[in-house]
């Protein structure tokens, strides 16, 4: 029988960026995915992570690569709300048969402000290290120094023993003591990219925002002013597209919140500026609506925040713009294009194949593989690597 890889599942958008990496381990490993998604005492969200979950992996993965997709028991009470689920997760957990198990991948790398990893994880990863078998964290994304410090290298030891970061970037930020538990590997997703090079529709202009205005976090409007609307339009006549995250599993009260915000905001700059805007403008505002690389790789142009998505479009030479002030910037520090709001975008969109060397140097900075599409490769080399070293160091002992 072959040994098997427990892969924990908490986010679709971080369990798809490891996906081509967990199907390359299939073709070696007995895949054992292990949904631990969205949950809330409000919503009914885990059942419904994981039908999501299910329906990705069988949709990407080939029928019968992985032994079982483990749901979460949902307990429901009075009006069929489910109940706070730290005892059912924890119960699955024990539940487990550990004894081919030759590591676990985590898709995260927090437990700070976390009930359930902070609950179930810690002490199941004290049960796995006295077994020998390595916890594998990944990167939770894109963050500034301090949650940099607070959501990954806090939590070696606590919950992982070794860490996949995206690049030398992200590896400098780390302590000396513990760098050599940190591994480049950059985003196996992104590799997928390759297959798109040359091939962009160029149907829009893509604005991706962090939060506009969910509970403390709330979107000035100078950035709408100052985003050059008119001049996009007179650039490119295409349809520009505001992509919003989607609120978080609060409560229902909080389901539209963010587009309505964004709404908002956009008639308010239409009031103001009626005037000297083209009534031909096209606007589209979506949560997640459209597929991901159809938003990013279909694009003229993309500007964002410093968001972990934006390697695509780099990666795939469509100009992006990166803006300090609509939330991280981090390894985005460096970028050429990272400008602040003020500054004028269209002209940083104008030089943009003048930068390509810089713009090379960057993406072999920060994320590993980005320039030949070897994320996957590395990612597994290095999981191959660690299995062998643990087996190796528990042989010994």
């Amino acid at each position: 029988m072959k040994e098997q890889i427990i892969f924990v599942s908490t986010n679709s958008f971080r369990t798809n960026r490891l996906l081509p990496a967990i199907e390359v381990l299939s073709k070696d490993y007995e895949i054992v995915c292990l949904s631990l998604g969205n949950g809330n005492i409000m919503l009914d969200l885990r059942s419904l992570y994981h039908l999501q979950l299910r329906s990705v992996f069988q949709r990407y993965l080939k029928l019968g690569i992985f032994n079982e997709l483990i749901a979460n028991e949902i307990r429901l009470g009075e009006k069929n709300i489910p109940y706070w689920y730290e005892g059912d997760i924890e119960r699955v957990v024990e539940d487990l048969d550990l004894s081919r198990v030759r590591c676990v991948i985590y898709d995260d790398s927090r437990t700070a402000g976390h009930q359930i990893p902070k609950i179930i994880f810690e002490p199941w990863y004290n049960r796995l290290k006295s077994l020998g078998i390595p916890v594998i964290a990944n990167a939770h994304g894109n963050v500034d120094d301090h949650r940099f410090l607070k959501f990954m290298t806090l939590e070696r030891k606590k919950i992982y023993d070794e860490l996949f970061l995206y690049g030398k970037y992200d590896k400098s930020r780390t302590h000396n003591a513990i760098r050599s538990h940190m591994h480049e590997v950059g985003i196996p997703e992104n590799d997928l990219i390759k297959d798109r090079l040359g091939a962009s529709k160029k149907s829009h202009v893509l604005v991706v925002l962090n939060r506009v205005n969910c509970k403390a976090l709330k979107m000035d409007k100078s950035i709408i002013d100052n985003l050059q609307i008119q001049e996009l339009w007179e650039k490119y006549r295409v349809p520009i597209i505001f992509k919003v995250k989607e609120p978080p599993p609060s409560g229902t009260e909080h389901a539209s919140s963010e587009k309505q915000a964004i709404e908002k905001l956009l008639h308010d700059y239409y009031n103001r500026n009626r005037n000297n805007l083209s009534k031909e403008i096209g606007i589209i505002i979506t949560e997640d609506e459209y597929q991901e690389n159809m938003l990013l790789l279909d694009a003229c142009c993309v500007i964002s925040y410093g968001s972990t998505m934006c390697f695509k479009p780099i990666q795939a030479d469509v100009p992006t713009i990166i803006i300090k002030e609509m939330g991280n910037v981090a390894n985005f520090s460096d970028y050429h294009a990272t400008i602040s709001i003020e500054e004028d975008i269209i002209a940083k969109i104008d030089e943009w194949d003048l930068k390509l060397s810089e713009r090379r140097r960057f993406l072999d900075n920060t994320l590993a593989g980005s320039l030949d599409y070897s994320s996957t490769a590395k990612y597994v080399q290095t999981v191959k690597r660690i299995i062998d070293d643990y087996k190796e160091k528990n042989t010994n002992q």
